[in-house]
């Protein structure tokens, strides 16, 4: 089932808001953020994750908001 960004963002700040801890798992791309959603409640990008599995280099400042997006 696939939620509109503001459902989406809405359940993530009522989580947020109750207080429990939230586990989060970083991701690089569109499968993997499937994958982790069946064990996760919420995933993010993270900019190491794009510079390793896109570029094999270093997360040092090669990765840009566009490269998160596009990948």
């Amino acid at each position: 089932m696939f939620m509109n960004p503001t459902s989406a963002g809405n359940i993530f700040k009522s989580r947020i808001n109750t207080g429990k801890i939230l586990p989060l798992i970083g991701v690089y791309d569109v499968f993997s953020a499937l994958v982790a959603s069946k064990y996760f409640d919420g995933v993010f990008v993270s900019g190491f994750s794009t510079a390793a599995s896109a570029y094999g280099l270093p997360d040092v400042g090669f990765v840009n908001w566009r490269d998160q997006i596009d990948i």
